[in-house]
């Protein structure tokens, strides 16, 4: 018996997020990381930038959307520019707040 799929909802047109096979929403799929590294980490800062953005698309707080993203990030066990990037950017903004 297959796992009953749920609804798609504007979250799930996220670029950082996925389904699993069993239906649980992943909230930070790894990414392919390209060779050059500062376009890797170029690529999580935009992947942040578009996560700090998913409050206007589905009125998620982002510090809760964070929580869940850092969770499955951890989850993955991959480290590449992709993250660094990703995570640099939480930093600058932070910083800035």
């Amino acid at each position: 018996m297959s796992a009953k799929k749920r609804p798609l909802e504007p979250l799930d047109l996220m670029p950082f997020m996925t389904s699993g096979e069993d239906g649980r929403r992943i909230f930070w799929r790894s990414h392919p990381a390209p060779e050059d590294y500062s376009v890797a980490c170029a690529l999580g800062h935009g992947l942040f930038a578009t996560m700090k953005d998913a409050r206007k698309i589905d009125n998620t707080r982002p510090e809760v959307l964070l929580q869940f993203v850092l969770t499955d990030m951890v989850r993955a066990g991959r480290v590449s520019g992709v993250e660094i990037g990703f995570l640099t950017a939480l930093a600058d903004d932070w910083a800035k707040s």
